[in-house]
């Protein structure tokens, strides 16, 4: 029986072995199935009662990640429940498996002040897991300036608006040490004001070959969205010559 124009199709595979793709009947032909924001299937059910609709507006940042099809199982008496977060219903009893989110470490509400210190450190510690430099990109995260701007994060001005100039700093030898650095040492805090505080501490680089003091400052937010967490207002490393380094942006 012929279905309406515009109806839900089954969904076919794309000729050379390319992802599930959704067709739409008297379409221009089919379609990637999480292209259009809006993209709408029907939830897998047993019921005789009209399909549920379900919007895909949420999922869009997956149409970029490889998609596994699972079959979801079946009885006479009820169906399987599949979890969104995790299935995507194509009906017919298919689904599409949804790899899980990966979580990001960076500032929190829950986080002190000396926690907020560690995460960083223990991330620049194991600096190349689970990818390459994912340790200074938690650092980015924690990083307290405009990138609209020319800031002083590393004590003398840059434009620091991309990570990958960000990242350069972090390889030169004044502050190679800090990645996968084997110990900390921390030397002295100060308190400038209510919510900003100095931290000087000392790293002994991977199997020892390296050593680099450092001076932290973190501050406090107060007000928005980010009330009460703990920033990096600066990371300045004792000794630095900055014209040895060559860093001219």
């Amino acid at each position: 029986m012929a279905l309406p124009r515009g109806a839900w199709a089954p969904p076919a595979r794309a000729p050379g072995g390319g992802g599930v793709r959704r067709a739409v009947v008297g379409g221009t032909g089919t379609q990637p199935l999480l292209r259009r924001r809006r993209a709408v299937v029907p939830r897998v059910s047993s019921s005789n009662q009209a399909q549920e609709q379900w919007s895909l507006s949420r999922l869009l940042p997956l149409r970029r990640r490889r998609a596994v099809v699972a079959r979801a199982s079946s009885s006479n008496q009820e169906q399987e429940q599949w979890s969104l977060s995790r299935f995507l219903p194509l009906g017919d009893g298919d689904a599409i498996l949804l790899p899980r989110a990966r979580a990001e470490v960076g500032p929190s509400y829950e986080l002190s002040r000396d926690e907020a210190i560690a995460v960083q450190l223990a991330a620049l510690a194991d600096n190349d897991k689970p990818f390459y430099d994912h340790g200074i990109e938690v650092l980015y995260r924690f990083a307290n300036f405009d990138p609209f701007q020319r800031a002083r994060y590393f004590g003398k001005s840059f434009d620091l608006g991309q990570f990958e100039r960000f990242r350069r700093i972090l390889h030169i030898p004044a502050y190679k040490p800090l990645l996968g650095h084997e110990g900390v040492e921390t030397l002295s805090a100060l308190q400038l004001s209510e919510r900003v505080w100095k931290t000087r501490f000392a790293v002994r680089g991977e199997a020892g070959r390296e050593q680099g003091v450092y001076e932290i400052t973190m501050v406090q937010r107060l007000g928005g969205r980010y009330d009460g967490y703990w920033f990096t207002e600066s990371l300045v490393a004792d000794g630095n010559d900055w014209k040895a380094a060559q860093v001219t942006f």
